[in-house]
């Protein structure tokens, strides 16, 4: 049964659907008169919307209290707008993030925003947002023990529910949680079908999937993702051809492109790569952190807590990030790993000198773009793409 207050893409696409006609599905998502539509059905149901940044990992909370989590990062229509008034150096995704607040705020489609403190952008970011709507600031849960993480997230499930009217009780938390859960698993066995020597399936068209989780019912999103994976691991066993193996195995870290820009996938993969693992919003942690909806059962909030320490907007940023890429070079056979920094972004240009010494210890060829989030910068960026691709291209054939 349709829940409460969500619409469903027309016509709804059902697993049996071609893997094409479910791909314009999570695209359609991505729209922002198709977030519109989602948002002010949503509203007419008398539902509260709560919009995420970087803080995926505490939907579970969101929706155990009655309101709707929305993924805000790049769903404004325009962004010109907005960008007039932030700072010239503002990182793009704080910048997507604000824009977005700051159309549906007004229009009565968004109630409140959560923002977690990992990073400097996101402290300003939540004082500029609290000009347009309620902001629930909650600090960074990196390093953190967890039962201060597991503390604060009672405090926010108080704030939620007090705007809503519905307490979180245990039960409610579980069966959020589960459907959480559900939709991670989803993601995991798309993220599997990607390993697949014969796969068609492109980085773009993961990184889409992975962009449009939270623009609509969970629970939908979720079973046409597992139905996409499944219809993609059947492909490939049925024509082991059907995909470029001869294409450079690319996995990409770092900052999560902006997905109105020149993404910097597209652009890899427009230079003869393929992009067959992104760490966009360090969800390799839903694939190497087993079980995440389950753990901690010593109290109500153990397991988004555990969740939430697991993970971070940024890749690269949380203690087991760099961990995880190690290992997924390995279990996705890639021949190169591509680092995304968005120059504005101080703690990553930190972080990476030594992420790239891991990988020259182990003979894994890197390459670094460092971009502005600018359309604009799609020639500057293919003339380092390509010797890279063509580099692993060549090292390809001498080993065949």
């Amino acid at each position: 049964m349709q829940s409460p207050g969500i619409v469903l893409a027309e016509p709804r696409l059902l697993p049996d659907a071609p893997a094409a006609s479910r791909i314009d599905y999570f695209r359609s998502r991505l729209t922002h008169q198709q977030t519109l539509e989602w948002l002010r059905e949503i509203k007419s149901s008398g539902r509260k919307v709560v919009g995420i940044f970087g803080a995926e990992a505490l939907a579970p909370i969101i929706l155990a209290c009655g309101a709707v989590p929305l993924r805000l990062f790049g769903v404004a229509g325009d962004e010109r707008a907005s960008r007039r008034k932030l700072p010239r150096d503002t990182c793009p995704l704080a910048a997507s993030f604000f824009a977005a607040a700051e159309t549906l705020a007004p229009e009565g489609l968004l109630d409140a925003v959560v923002v977690s403190a990992t990073c400097d952008w996101r402290r300003k970011l939540a004082d500029v947002v609290s000009g347009v709507t309620t902001v629930f600031m909650l600090e960074s849960p990196l390093e953190r023990d967890p039962a201060s993480i597991e503390r604060e997230l009672r405090d926010f499930a108080r704030q939620v529910a007090a705007m809503t009217d519905l307490p979180v009780t245990v039960r409610n938390l579980r069966s959020a949680s589960e459907k959480f859960g559900v939709a991670e698993t989803a993601f995991v066995s798309l993220l599997c079908v990607r390993k697949l020597p014969g796969s068609s399936f492109s980085g773009a068209e993961g990184f889409v999937v992975g962009e449009s989780f939270m623009r609509d019912d969970i629970s939908v999103w979720a079973e046409l993702c597992s139905s996409l994976a499944q219809s993609i691991a059947q492909s490939a066993e049925a024509d082991k051809t059907c995909g470029d193996d001869s294409a450079p195995r690319i996995l990409l870290t770092g900052s999560p492109p902006a997905c109105e820009h020149g993404s910097p996938i597209q652009l890899i993969e427009q230079a003869g790569g393929r992009v067959v693992c992104d760490d966009s919003h360090s969800r390799l942690s839903w694939l190497y952190s087993k079980n995440l909806s389950e753990r901690g059962n010593r109290g109500r909030f153990a397991s988004p807590a555990f969740r939430w320490a697991a993970t971070c907007f940024c890749s690269l940023i949380g203690t087991q990030s760099e961990d995880n890429l190690i290992r997924a070079i390995a279990d996705f056979s890639v021949d190169g790993v591509v680092v995304h920094i968005y120059r504005t972004c101080a703690r990553l240009q930190m972080k990476t000198p030594g992420f790239l010494r891991r990988l020259k210890e182990k003979g894994i060829a890197s390459l670094v773009l460092e971009t502005e989030g600018d359309p604009n910068e799609t020639s500057r960026l293919l003339v380092r793409i390509e010797p890279f691709i063509e580099m692993l291209v060549a090292a390809k054939r001498r080993r065949t």
